[in-house]
């Protein structure tokens, strides 16, 4: 097994660089692990790194993780559009001052 050492770091720096950079999460989190993939795979990476995506995304965790996100996005979606955040925002804010007073 290779030791990397310090440039093991380097998928990460590229991570976050990126997302400074471009504001672009998901863009900047599959350069880093293209970044990774070669450092592993050296030039004949791509073949390895869709597999490794594949069957990461495959999985039943993350196939539960997106179908939860998705459905808490739609919910605060809809509670954005129909106004119910502006009742949570006047419950919590009375809530707030009532906790500070105490």
């Amino acid at each position: 097994m290779e030791s990397y050492g310090i440039f093991s770091l380097l998928p990460v720096a590229v991570v976050i660089v990126l997302v400074f950079l471009t504001r672009r999460t998901a863009a900047s989190l599959l350069a880093g692990t293209v970044v990774g993939a070669v450092m592993l795979y050296g030039p004949g990476f791509m073949k390895p790194w869709i597999d490794t995506v594949y069957g990461v995304m495959a999985s039943d965790l993350w196939i539960w993780l997106v179908l939860v996100c998705g459905f808490f996005g739609s919910l605060v979606a809809l509670f954005e559009a129909s106004g119910g955040i502006d009742g949570f925002t006047r419950i919590a804010a009375r809530v707030r001052r009532t906790l500070i007073g105490a």
